[in-house]
């Protein structure tokens, strides 16, 4: 996979490349255009006062066909500029192509390989989840222990006559939450939006972490 993904990502980098390097071409042909567009300005300003003053004879007519003639090498040149410019916009999409050719055959492989990789991810997810889950059997069975003499008690309150039924809070209402001493509680199971942000920002809820920080310094926690 690592080679086959070091292929791809060498593709990739070629169309950067070759975008960097045709952009750059267009760069300094612009920057070209607008300084030849000012000297045409200039120039075609010049040359209005020029066609009033041959007409008063206060120029020569060879004077006149000299700035008409720089004038229009001037619009020749820009006009080959904007050409130019047209041209490189052609070259990279056509240079582009190329690469992108080339990434779909790669991409063939590298997805039937990333496939597998992230079919490798989803079982590693199901692992997590089995001994979550496996963790929450446990700590049922633990507590089913633990509330056992006092349900036992109840049931013997129940044979005296003292009480009716046997009032236990079951595990799902006793391990579904932990009290944070700084205030508010930490839901023990795991919901949707929680998932979601762990796989989508890679985020861990604040209140794990005091929530840990909390049974580390009770003496709950560890290892």
């Amino acid at each position: 996979m690592s080679k086959l993904k070091d292929v791809f990502y060498s593709l990739l980098n070629r169309v950067d490349t070759v975008e960097n390097d045709w952009e750059k071409a267009h760069e300094s042909k612009h920057a070209e255009l607008l300084e030849l567009t000012v000297q045409r300005q200039e120039k075609e300003y010049a040359y209005g006062d020029l066609q009033r003053m041959v007409l008063l004879n206060q120029v020569t007519e060879a004077t006149f066909e000299k700035e008409k003639s720089e004038l229009e090498a001037l619009k020749a040149k820009e006009a080959s500029i904007l050409q130019d410019m047209k041209m490189i916009e052609e070259y990279k999409t056509a240079d582009i192509s190329k690469v992108i050719e080339e990434l779909e055959k790669a991409k063939i492989d590298y997805t039937a390989d990333a496939s597998e990789e992230v079919d490798a991810l989803r079982y590693k997810i199901m692992k997590a989840k089995q001994a979550y889950l496996q963790t929450m059997i446990d700590v049922s069975k633990e507590y089913s222990k633990i509330s056992e003499p006092q349900h036992k008690f109840q049931e013997v309150l129940i044979k005296a006559g003292k009480q009716k039924h046997v009032y236990a809070s079951s595990a799902d209402d006793v391990l579904s939450q932990l009290s944070i001493k700084d205030g508010g509680y930490e839901q023990l199971t795991i919901d949707r939006q929680t998932v979601y942000d762990a796989l989508s920002y890679h985020k861990m809820p604040y209140g794990v972490e005091r929530a840990i920080k909390q049974g580390e310094k009770a003496g709950n926690i560890t290892g």
